[in-house]
């Protein structure tokens, strides 16, 4: 309850959850975290965010997303909480079930950050918003390429590759009230 958290100049290698979120949950919708310069790479969840999971408020910054794996939704990050995300990477993670990257649940605001080469077996390649989703190219551009939805996963969990070629970087749920922005 009310927990703070920061992290630093950290990474999170090769961690795992028979559940969910492979190698961070912020818990709590009054629980806060704020993570600089945070790689996390080969993590992987028996269910939701092969990385990350929150239920909070969180803020990443220069954050690297990398090689992460999950059997439910988002193959690096789960939210259900407001979330920020400044000049950061997700790049070959693997769903097997919705939002190769990032499932938006909740306010999602991205700065200047890179989606590149994320897969899922449904739809999201890079992201699945079914809530309200805010991107700003501010100082930079913020990139979308090589994200495949409907992908063919094999391998073990931790492990998986995929196959496919049909690209598609944003699914909006088509549940009412929900937004998405684009500013560049």
């Amino acid at each position: 309850d009310n927990g703070k958290l920061k992290i630093t100049d950290s990474v999170f290698l090769t961690n795992n959850s028979n559940h969910v979120n492979g190698a961070l949950k912020v818990n709590n919708g009054s629980s806060y975290a704020y993570l600089e310069n945070v790689d996390f790479r080969g993590n992987y969840a028996n269910g939701e965010g092969g990385a990350i999971g929150n239920s909070g408020f969180i803020t990443l910054k220069n954050v690297v997303l990398d090689s992460n794996n999950a059997t439910g939704l988002a193959g690096a990050f789960a939210t259900t909480g407001q979330t920020t995300i400044f000049n950061s990477t997700f790049s070959n993670n693997i769903s097997k079930n919705r939002a190769g990257a990032l499932e938006v649940g909740a306010l999602v605001v991205i700065y200047d950050s890179s989606f590149i080469n994320n897969a899922v077996t449904g739809n999201g390649g890079a992201i699945f918003d079914r809530s309200s989703l805010y991107i700003v190219a501010d100082r930079n551009d913020v990139i979308f390429s090589g994200n495949v939805k409907n992908a063919t996963v094999s391998g073990t969990l931790g492990n998986y590759t995929y196959t496919g070629n049909d690209y598609n970087d944003i699914y909006v749920n088509n549940l009412e009230g929900i937004n998405i922005y684009l500013n560049a």
